[in-house]
């Protein structure tokens, strides 16, 4: 099992989706008490699915304006293939699923959190080079046709 420490989501500046998250305006109630379970891309749905679980997110902790939390990533059939992608050097980051409203000028309010999914680094999204000399290419290019089917 591969285990690390990342940020999650960070408040009170613009991101790269245009959004600004406060603190305040977030619910994340019970998140600390609970093992949080994540899939890869952009589900469109707030439930979980077990046969998509990748990885499990415990540990949770503020520092400073971004809240941060323990990845572990599992030894399901989606968590190997995270684990392989990884290793192969393909960078992900993991981003809040949950529902809310974004206000016109882009600040999320009564944003509810469910779990965070882990989802392409920006740097590796179009880095087809290095993606196409991957031996897992071909698992590529179907999470980012999901990533784009889900975001359009």
């Amino acid at each position: 099992m591969k285990e690390f420490k990342t940020d999650l989501i960070h408040f009170g500046y613009v991101n790269k989706n245009g959004r600004i998250y406060s603190d305040k305006d977030i619910d994340m109630t019970d998140l600390n008490s609970h093992v949080l379970y994540g899939e890869m891309g952009y589900p469109t749905r707030l439930e979980i699915s077990l046969t998509e679980v990748s990885h499990r997110i415990t540990d949770l902790e503020m520092y400073g304006d971004a809240l941060y939390g323990k990845v572990e990533v599992l030894e399901t059939p989606k968590g190997k293939i995270l684990k392989n992608l990884m290793a192969d050097g393909i960078k992900f980051v993991f981003r809040p699923r949950g529902s809310g409203k974004i206000n016109p000028n882009g600040t999320v309010t009564n944003y509810k959190v469910y779990t965070f999914d882990a989802v392409l680094a920006k740097d590796d999204a179009f880095d087809r080079k290095r993606l196409r000399s991957s031996k897992l290419y071909k698992i590529i290019n179907k999470l980012n046709e999901n990533i784009l089917r889900n975001t359009h």
